[in-house]
């Protein structure tokens, strides 16, 4: 009857356990437990991971290097059925492993230092003391993941490779590092007052290392908060920068309209001069003229905001100078979106697009198409391609030198999009490079 309530303990041990470190890793990886979907991967995989869990268990009391199989079971798990990079998915298997090894070592170890008993018979013996010890494990294991989760706020890493290279070196040294510790501890004898010193100075090490862990995941939160902040820095000023060009470009406009109402003034005074002096023919020849004048062919979009019109004006103006054919299709209701917003995403969308037409030997175009109604805005603007640009960047990355510099059009778009609930999407037809985005108003 023991045998059967301990085994059913250690079941139950075990599926909360599997549960606590898969909503851990689901938890940092941004999955939605809102939805039926998110709720079933969510259960399915503590349970199955559970019965990996009692799988090993069955073939050793202390897993050891086998410890390992958790970890691999976990980081499929997540490559299969969670969002995020796979970098962002392997430190958070890494690190739910560390916290199972801190617990699953520091405690035993630290419970048979203080009662002078052996750390074998902690992992066999159905005892009180071995029942006391698996629910602290369990207890610590579940504090450590919450206060993790509320340490990283959502797990949003921004980190460069050399710092994960760095970051992830730690954690797997520490792992080894532990397991060795503790295979030591097993491996001692039973004259445990002969190796008192042996082991006071082993559960220093091992306290050592996870002080050092805490310390290099403090340095992982800092160095992901110091990259968000310099990135936001970067977009700051990049929108600081459009925002001097479209002044610049309104202030221009403003002083074209200047010049143009004093040239129709002096034209007037000419006309009705030659008028006076009764030179009809002149005067002919010089309206003539004077309408060739102003009818080169420019473009003039409208949609009813000053701050759109000038940066679509502009921005078009700049690639038929570059040769590149301008198409522009605009619906009514483009307001409902910050005018700020808009100018720094238009801009971005057509920087790119003027971009990748440029390059192009002939047939050099780009089309801008923007609807809306009272929900959502549209905006869909194409261009041509010399090839194709996803087949060999699907990641459209930047193609510049300096790639801290260039490369946050991207990002600027994706973000705005979800500033405003929508998205952007990047995609090809033949030759035609596509961005579309929508915006919820």
């Amino acid at each position: 009857m023991t045998d059967i309530l301990w085994d059913f303990f250690e079941l139950i041990v075990t599926v909360f356990e599997e549960f606590v470190i898969i909503h851990f890793i689901c938890k940092f990886l941004g999955h939605n437990f809102s939805t039926v979907k998110g709720k079933v991967i969510y259960v399915s995989g503590s349970l199955v991971g559970s019965v990996v869990v009692s799988i090993v268990d069955h073939l050793v009391n202390y897993e050891s290097w086998l410890g390992a199989i958790y970890m691999a079971y976990w980081f499929v798990f997540a490559l299969l059925f969670l969002d995020g990079k796979i970098l962002n998915k392997f430190f958070a298997v890494l690190l739910a492993n560390m916290v199972v090894i801190f617990s699953s070592t520091l405690i035993p170890s630290s419970v048979s230092a203080i009662l002078r008993s052996e750390m074998t018979a902690l992992y066999s013996q159905k005892s009180f003391i071995r029942l006391m010890t698996i629910l602290m494990v369990q207890l610590c294991i579940f504090y450590f993941c919450s206060l993790i989760l509320k340490l990283i706020d959502k797990a949003l890493l921004k980190l460069k490779k050399k710092e994960w290279g760095l970051i992830i070196s730690v954690f797997v040294i520490s792992f080894f590092s532990l397991i060795m510790i503790q295979l030591t501890l097993l491996n001692i004898k039973n004259d445990l007052n002969t190796d008192v010193y042996t082991i006071s100075l082993l559960l220093s090490a091992e306290f050592g290392i996870v002080v050092l862990n805490s310390i290099c995941l403090y340095i992982t939160v800092a160095l992901s908060k110091g990259n968000k902040s310099a990135e936001e820095f970067k977009l700051k000023t990049q929108q600081y920068e459009y925002s001097i060009q479209y002044a610049e470009t309104i202030r221009k406009q403003y002083e074209e309209m200047r010049s143009t109402r004093h040239d129709i003034k002096q034209h007037f005074a000419v006309i009705q001069r030659l008028h006076q002096d009764g030179d009809f023919d002149e005067a002919i020849k010089y309206t003539n003229s004077c309408v060739e004048s102003i009818s080169k062919p420019e473009i003039f979009i409208d949609v009813g905001d000053v701050f759109i019109n000038a940066i679509l004006n502009s921005k078009l103006s700049i690639a038929k100078s570059k040769g590149i054919e301008v198409m522009c299709r605009t619906g009514n209701g483009i307001s409902g979106i910050n005018a700020y917003d808009l100018c720094n995403l238009l801009g971005n969308i057509l920087d790119n697009a003027i971009d990748g037409a440029q390059k192009v030997s002939s047939g050099k175009f780009i089309e801008v198409v923007m609807e809306a109604d009272e929900f959502k805005l549209n905006i869909r603007v194409s261009n041509s391609i010399e090839k194709s640009v996803l087949e060999t960047n699907k990641k459209l990355k930047t193609s510049k030198g300096e790639h801290e510099l260039h490369g946050l059009g991207i990002k600027t778009i994706r973000s705005l999009a979800e500033k405003y609930n929508g998205m952007a999407d990047f995609y090809e037809e033949g030759l035609i490079f596509y961005c579309h985005v929508i915006m919820y108003k």
